[in-house]
């Protein structure tokens, strides 16, 4: 059989259909799975945190202890192998349409197999600017070099795009607002935002701003003290503009794969599986033929670096 290609994981154990998940890959001592947090049904906001296993691709549902974020979707999160034990943090989100209804909470759930456990974070506030604004939608990566999160964009209805930079020292929780040299992306929420730890880079792509659907590339040097924006050119043919695609980091490739996303008219969702390699200076994008996933936008994904794959899982049409 030829690869890459989508195959469809079936399980009678499956969660109910759901959009605007979060999650990533946790690989412990006792567990090598993909896990996901929260989302939304089409009429309810969820908090329900759910694994996909590596070994034989069954889902179950977790329970874990302490007290889970609010119901919520379209939040950010990653997790932190680093951590010990090892956790999900996930920032902001939204449960409604109003300002009221977003947030900007930071939360952990520490992923010890079996003992799962949530617990609420009290971050310190930058000294001038405070905690970052609610929003939902934005860009969180960790960079593993330097220990820290990276949070960019995002949207809520009073500001509406958001282009601010913040950092999170992941040993102190103290949130710092900065200002990064360069080409700064234009305000957007949407997008697609990757760590690229071959390279100490983040690596952007696409979204949604006030001028409408993006297919634009950005990377940021996250040297610490030399930070910097630029646009990024790669050759082959990108993707059109979209939004709300699943993006994520292949560390065994050194590329960033994308799949669907949102477009524009009224059947805007989308298909397309894309590939961005990564090798510095000389970025290409190529698109993979074959079956794929019927269109959709707002999944979830992750890279399951035990079986060298890209797990999807919901989304909405």
């Amino acid at each position: 059989m030829a690869y890459p290609r989508w195959d469809e994981l079936t399980d009678a154990t499956a969660p109910s259909a759901r959009w605007g998940g979060v999650g990533g890959y946790h690989s412990g001592p006792d567990a090598k799975r993909v896990v996901s947090w929260g989302g939304s049904d089409g009429s309810n906001y969820l908090n329900d945190t759910i694994a996909l296993s590596s070994f034989d691709g069954t889902i179950s549902s977790l329970s874990p202890t302490g007290s889970p974020p609010a119901a919520r979707n379209l939040h950010s999160a990653f997790i932190d192998p680093m951590a010990n034990p090892q956790r999900l943090l996930t920032f902001g989100g939204q449960d409604g349409n109003l300002l009221a209804d977003y947030y900007r909470d930071l939360y952990q759930l520490v992923l010890t197999g079996g003992s799962e456990a949530w617990s609420a974070l009290s971050p310190t506030p930058d000294p001038v600017e405070g905690l970052p604004d609610v929003r939902s939608m934005a860009g969180f990566i960790l960079d593993r070099e330097n220990y820290r999160a990276v949070l960019f964009g995002g949207y809520n209805p009073s500001v509406l795009w958001f282009n601010d930079e913040w950092i999170l020292d992941l040993t102190t929780l103290a949130w710092t607002k900065e200002s990064f040299a360069g080409s700064r992306p234009t305000a957007r929420a949407r997008f697609g935002f990757v760590y690229d730890e071959e390279n100490g880079r983040g690596i952007l792509f696409g979204g949604e701003s006030n001028a409408g659907r993006l297919n634009d590339l950005y990377q940021l040097d996250l040297t610490s003290g030399s930070e910097a924006w630029s646009a990024l050119s790669a050759s082959g043919t990108a993707p059109t503009a979209r939004m709300g695609m699943a993006a994520v980091y292949d560390p065994d490739e050194v590329a960033m794969w994308v799949f669907g996303g949102y477009g524009s008219g009224p059947l805007g969702a989308k298909q397309g599986t894309y590939k961005l390699t990564l090798t510095a200076g000389s970025e290409t994008w190529s698109q993979v033929t074959g079956t794929e996933p019927p269109a959709r936008y707002h999944s979830m994904a992750a890279y399951d670096r035990y079986r060298h794959q890209v797990r999807l899982h919901g989304g909405f049409y």
